[in-house]
């Protein structure tokens, strides 16, 4: 009897755990459609807002798209280290808030007040949006990956990552109605505003329906036991002891993501390098292909989206059958081809970005699809499988967090290379940044199936978190010889 009420039957708890499973990856792909409406917003409303304020400047229009970018940063940083320490739920419905917040006063934004500017205001208050966004990254992988069975993660995230598809077509849907019926002056309020309403409800569903993750409980309840009972037992005395402090020392996570110095070298320098491509450009889309304020620039962006739509379906597909690794060589080489198609097509006197047609805009749509069917599931999936539980979230927000690095010089580099060298250049540049990424893949990104996750995994909860680190590093490179004799030599033997 002491035995059953220690430990319920798999079977009594089967219908909660699956129906969790299934929350989860709702209100994770939930968030994430309400963040990328928040986030490519201003790429439809930009026209707008420049109608009614006047033309931005390069710098004005780098701070506005990017603020959202340094405050995304901020949320992946401080997010994913939280969330391992206090847990995913807590985190997850702070961030829909913190979302909601800058969607709010976003919509609210005048040329008056303590910015004096309306540019100024947006950059606030799409900061303050940003850092929301920026934690739901890590907590959305962790959420997903610690609710579910390992050999169906991949596919999980992939259904999580398409969240973001349907919010960038949800975004130019919402703008084409609004303006249908609102003055332009009103119409991007009240798009901002729709997206605090999706935020603020993903928050509230979080509240009521969500629960820890069952990765989290049991890899930390030895942690969290020993902290109730006040025991003081040091983190890592025993390689089989699974009671240790409730908050293990920052110095044991630092050192474990040492241990695992060249997966994060992987998973956080492929995402910094290719998001310099994909906000580079996806951000700027109506700038590349003009189109008049409002319903037109809406409908040139949901026509991209939509061109763009097919990739993530085909991730969904692939996720279980592909090697993330290869999806994202892929992916990368085929949106380099696509780019220098472009410039391929442009008229022989093209420094101004008038010179693409119809069929740069369907390259530019196929290029999309590429891109979420290779690196962009890719980037997103890998860090928030190959981490041990313990430190998956703030090794999965390290390595958003370089990716919206990257995509900040993405957003700071556009304009001025357009401004200077013209849309031609700046297609061969991202052509050559694919290039780059994809030999960056090839050197440091793991190649790994669900057997190495499962080893990995099994040691959640009977090994110290370094150790288990740095096992898991063995693991993911043991398919290279060479990369095992490199790594072997270079991380430090942790177990006793």
């Amino acid at each position: 009897m002491a035995a059953e009420d220690a430990a319920p039957s798999t079977d009594s708890h089967r219908g909660s755990y699956f129906k969790q499973e299934n929350v989860a990856l709702f209100l994770s792909a939930f968030g994430l459609v309400a963040d990328l409406f928040d986030f490519g917003v201003i790429n439809l409303v930009r026209p707008m807002l420049q109608a009614e304020y006047g033309e931005m400047t390069p710098t004005q229009d780098s701070m506005v798209t990017g603020s959202a970018l340094v405050g995304a940063i901020l949320g992946q940083l401080t997010f994913g280290a939280a969330a391992d320490h206090l847990g995913r739920r807590v985190m997850y419905i702070s961030t829909a808030l913190l979302v909601c917040l800058g969607a709010v006063g976003s919509s609210l934004a005048t040329a008056s007040g303590v910015f004096g500017n309306v540019y100024c205001t947006l950059t606030f208050w799409r900061f303050v949006m940003g850092v929301g966004i920026g934690g739901e990254y890590p907590l959305a992988a962790a959420s997903v990956a610690e609710n579910g069975e390992l050999k169906s993660s991949a596919r999980k995230m992939a259904l999580v990552f398409m969240g973001m598809g349907v919010g960038q077509l949800l975004g130019p849907i919402v703008v084409i109605v609004l303006t249908s019926f609102l003055d332009q002056s009103l119409a991007w309020r009240v798009a901002f505003a729709f997206g605090a309403v999706l935020s603020a409800t993903c928050a509230v569903l979080r509240y009521f329906f969500l629960e820890e993750t069952q990765g989290w409980r049991r890899a930390t309840a030895g942690l969290r036991t020993t902290a109730a009972v006040g025991s003081g037992e040091s983190y890592g005395a025993t390689a089989n002891s699974a009671s240790q402090p409730a908050a293990e020392a920052s110095s044991s996570k630092r050192l474990a993501l040492s241990a695992m110095s060249w997966s994060l070298a992987g998973t956080a320098g492929a995402w910094f390098l290719y998001d310099i491509v994909t906000y580079g450009v996806g951000l700027f889309s109506t700038e590349i292909f003009p189109a008049a304020p409002g319903m037109a620039s809406a409908k040139l962006v949901l026509y991209i989206n939509l061109l763009g739509l097919p990739g993530f379906i085909g991730a969904v597909i692939l996720a279980n059958k592909v090697e993330m690794r290869r999806l994202q060589l892929a992916g990368l080489t085929a949106m380099a081809i696509c780019f220098l198609a472009i410039v391929a097509t442009m008229p022989s006197d093209h420094s101004t970005a008038s010179g693409l047609g119809r069929y740069a805009l369907l390259l530019f749509g196929v290029q999309r699809s590429f891109d979420v069917i290779g690196p962009g599931v890719a980037t997103f999936t890998i860090p928030g499988q190959i981490f041990p539980t313990r430190i998956r979230a703030t090794a999965h927000g390290l390595s958003a967090a370089a990716g919206k690095l990257g995509a900040v010089v993405g957003t700071l580099v556009f304009p001025q290379m357009l401004a200077a060298y013209g849309i031609g250049v700046v297609m061969v540049f991202m052509a050559g940044m694919c290039g780059v990424t994809a030999l960056w893949t090839l050197v440091f990104v793991p190649s790994y199936g669900v057997a190495d996750l499962e080893a990995i995994a099994q040691h959640d909860d009977d090994m110290s978190v370094v150790e288990q680190a740095a096992k898991a590093e063995r693991i993911l490179y043991a398919r290279n010889a060479k990369g095992e004799a490199r790594l072997l030599q270079s991380i430090p033997e942790r177990v006793a």
